[in-house]
């Protein structure tokens, strides 16, 4: 499976310049939601799951070339710090999850994920990193 969820840094449209390496590697499938619960880390996010309370997170499904996706995932692990090359303990790792798109299809998907729910970071009640402005957390 070579298809990937993400919801901060890499979404579509961001400046960020490992988006830019992604969209060279990868096709965008959509917009899509995950379940789980999206807090604010400073400069980017970290996504927990299971959801808390039915928490629901926004972002896009890209499909990897297969040509490319071995060393574009191991690209991803490092860029995610959870490359077997890193020291422990990492604060993400690489997981299996399902995405919904939003025409409704549901697709297995890797998403980067928070390997513990931080205890002093803001929840972004929205969902949706592009949109966590003040009003979005608490």
């Amino acid at each position: 499976m070579n298809r990937l969820f993400v919801y901060g840094t890499l979404r579509k449209g961001s400046a960020h310049p490992m988006q830019a390496r992604l969209a060279a590697h990868a096709e965008h499938l959509g917009a899509a939601c995950i379940a789980g619960d999206l807090y604010d880390l400073g400069p980017y996010p970290g996504l927990f799951v299971p959801a808390s309370q039915g928490g629901s997170v926004r972002g896009d499904l890209y499909e990897l070339n297969a040509a490319t996706a071995a060393a574009f995932w191991d690209e991803l692990d490092r860029y995610e710090g959870c490359s077997a090359s890193q020291p422990e303990p990492h604060q993400y790792r690489r997981a299996k999850a399902e995405v919904v798109l939003d025409s409704g299809e549901r697709m297995l998907a890797f998403v980067y994920v928070l390997r513990n729910r931080p205890a002093a970071a803001a929840l972004v009640l929205s969902g949706d990193w592009n949109r966590r402005g003040a009003a979005a957390t608490e």
